[in-house]
């Protein structure tokens, strides 16, 4: 179910998005500087936010997709490897 994972006392998706960023901090592909959680709390809660402007008709794919690749290139470093 989906609402486990948005509802419960856990974040099962923040942390894995806060270690796949903590892993990139260890090798160097994350500017730096960054708090992986709250860098994986804003992901996480971006992309549900513009996921739902997307559904009520406010935002385009291609505009939720831009909004996404600006933050992750706020995140990750070009050197890092990081492909949209």
């Amino acid at each position: 179910m989906l609402a486990a994972v948005f509802l419960g006392a856990e974040h099962p998706l923040e942390d894995l998005v806060a270690g796949i960023i903590g892993q990139a901090q260890d090798g160097g592909a994350c500017r730096p500087g960054l708090d992986a959680r709250h860098e994986a709390d804003l992901l996480v809660s971006g992309a549900v936010g513009l996921g739902g402007d997307m559904l009520h008709g406010r935002r385009g794919a291609a505009q939720v997709a831009a909004t996404l690749d600006y933050h992750l290139d706020r995140i990750f470093t070009p050197a890092g490897g990081y492909t949209v």
